[in-house]
Order: C-alpha cells, then sequence, then structure tokens
C-alpha cells in the first residue's frame, strides 16, 4: 500500500495518526505541516520508501525507526522544521544514507540516535538545531554535507567524531556552534588526508581546544579565526 504524495498535506484538523501495516511506501510531504498532529510516531518495519519532506512543518513530538525497519535512506527534509520534535531514534540496520536538511530547524530537538550502518549525512542535516547539545556520529560514515551542523549553538559534545572517515570537513559545518570547546578530528580518513573547508570553524567562539591529526596537511588562513580562546 502506498499514502500518496502530500496526502494529508495541511490537515490541521487532525490530532492522530495510525498508519496500518500494509503501507509500504509513503510519498512525499505526505504529512507536511499537520501541525496539531502533536503525537510520538513510529516508522513501522514494513514501510520500505519514504518521499522527501515527509513530516516537513509538522507537530509531531518523537520519531522512531526501529531496527527491523528496512528503510535504507532517510529523504531530503524529512523532518525539517518540527518545531516540537524532541527526540529522533533512528535504529534501522540498512540505513546508510541521510540526505539533505533531514532535521533541520528541529530547534526543540535534544536526543538523536543515529543508525549504526550510516555512511553518508547530507547538507545542513542538523542546519538550526539550537538545543541539540550532544550526539554520537557512528564510525563508520565517511561523508558529510555543508552546513552539517550551522547554527547548532548548545552543541557541546560530538561523541566518536574522531573514528569517523570523513576526508574532507566542508563549508560552515560547525557555523556557529558557540558552545564547542573541544573536538577531535577524525584520525582514519577513507584515503589517508583530511581536507579543511576554510569555513569551516567559522563563527566558534568557544572552541578551546582541537586535535588535528596527521592527515591534516595544510589548515587555511583564518580558518580558526573565531577561536579566540583555543590554546592547542
Amino acid at each position: 500500500t502506498t499514502i500518496a504524495d502530500n496526502a494529508f498535506k495541511d490537515c490541521n484538523a487532525v490530532y492522530n495518526l495510525v498508519l496500518p501495516d500494509s503501507v509500504t511506501t509513503i510519498g512525499s510531504s505526505a504529512f507536511a505541516n499537520m501541525e496539531k498532529l502533536v503525537q510520538d510516531f513510529t516508522i513501522k518495519d514494513n514501510v520500505t520508501t519514504i518521499g522527501s519532506g515527509i513530516f516537513d512543518g509538522c507537530g509531531v513530538k518523537k520519531v522512531i525507526i526501529g531496527s527491523g525497519s528496512k528503510m535504507t535512506t532517510l529523504g531530503n527534509s524529512a523532518f525539517k522544521n518540527c518545531k516540537n520534535i524532541t527526540g529522533i531514534d533512528i535504529e534501522a540496520s540498512g540505513m546508510t544514507t541521510i540526505n539533505n536538511s533531514a532535521f533541520e530547524g528541529c530547534e526543540n530537538l535534544t536526543s538523536v540516535t543515529l543508525p549504526a550502518a550510516l555512511t553518508t549525512l547530507g547538507n545542513r542535516v542538523f542546519y538550526g538545531c539550537t538545543q541539540l547539545g550532544s550526539l554520537t556520529i557512528p564510525e563508520g560514515v565517511n561523508s558529510m554535507g555543508t552546513e552539517l551542523f550551522s547554527g547548532c549553538s548548545t552543541l557541546t559534545t560530538i561523541n566518536d567524531f574522531n573514528k569517523c572517515k570523513f576526508t574532507r570537513i566542508e563549508d560552515n559545518c560547525f557555523n556557529g556552534c558557540t558552545s564547542l570547546k573541544t573536538l577531535s578530528l577524525p584520525e582514519n580518513s577513507a584515503n589517508g588526508k583530511l581536507e579543511l573547508s576554510s569555513s569551516a570553524f567559522s563563527g566558534c567562539s568557544g572552541l578551546e581546544e582541537i586535535s588535528l591529526p596527521a592527515a591534516v596537511q595544510s589548515i587555511p588562513d583564518s580558518e580558526f579565526a573565531s577561536a579566540t580562546n583555543l590554546s592547542s
């Protein structure tokens, strides 16, 4: 069974939603802008495909994708601008990709569990998640987009970041992460080299310590210009 694109978009009279077990595909923007749908939502294991913007602007409070899920990709803007959402728990054993802006603008998001098989994080995935204080990045991640944590002003801890396989820290990755004080960069990049974008740490005014592995062969001019308290 398929739920079509835009099927319930802007349906602001709906307060509760339960999907039948027969649903395998959910189209783009299917539940977008359902502001009164304020509930915890579990995407059932039978769902294999979801479109972009599925919950964009929706009122959901928590989302769970269990370990039995067959999903391999989380679509663009899947939970973008979900202002009420506080927790996202993704344990899908085969999910490798979280696409652009998946959680962008989730300004009350405080808890995130990412799937262990994850390899790719798109652009702006956590952009503007102003209450996200910490998270763990699976060590298999080898590709990350631009502005990944931009605007995450309360982010203090990124667990296992140094175990990832990135080859480049992209533009504005940590832009405006004013609460980030210490960070260890990946020690074992996929090709043995780790490139830093010239604006990767723009606005990181609270940064005091950063561990640069041997894979970093050069540091762009003014890379840490905002980090006036950086001591090592």
